[in-house]
């Protein structure tokens, strides 16, 4: 017994085993195409976040380092006083938050001593030339100033009121 093949019905399967097998071929193909989409989105996506990520992480360490640093300048005269054992009293004190400090009555038995006042300006390397010329001045040379890196002083001196003192940082 053998089997007679109708070619209608031949030809019909083999159609549909080629439709069959050609439509896998677009499928594939429409998927390769998705998934290449995805991926260049993604990319897209992921640079782009990434850079910026990178540019407020590199701000941020920079904003951190300007506020240590301005910290840092600040506390300049905090470490000079408790360098030199100086305190904060009426006649001596630290003004705007650590930008300028006040000494009043310089020399007087109720003030902060001269020598006080020369530790401070040799821990905010103030030049020696400095103490020289405060040592030296005279009620009749009125108000005197001077700067150095990073520093600005002016002072007075009054044989009944000792030497007023401000130093502040350079603006």
């Amino acid at each position: 017994m053998t089997e007679s093949i109708d070619p209608a019905a031949a030809s019909e399967d083999t159609t549909q085993a080629t439709t069959t097998r050609g439509s896998k071929r677009p499928f594939a193909l429409w998927l390769a195409i998705g998934i290449a989409a995805v991926v260049i989105v993604s990319v897209a996506i992921v640079v782009p976040i990434t850079i910026a990520n990178a540019e407020a992480a590199e701000k941020a360490a920079a904003e951190q380092a300007a506020a240590d640093a301005e910290y840092e300048r600040l506390a300049t005269f905090a470490k000079a006083f408790n360098a030199c054992d100086v305190r904060s009293s009426e006649y001596v004190e630290i003004l705007d938050r650590g930008e300028a400090v006040s000494f009043n009555a310089v020399g007087k038995l109720y003030g902060p001593s001269i020598d006080d006042l020369y530790c401070v300006l040799g821990e905010v390397d103030a030049p020696s030339t400095l103490e020289a010329k405060i040592g030296a001045t005279r009620a009749l040379d009125g108000v005197q100033t001077d700067e150095w890196s990073g520093y600005e002083i002016e002072w007075r001196y009054h044989p009944d009121d000792g030497a007023t003192v401000l130093i502040e940082h350079a603006k």
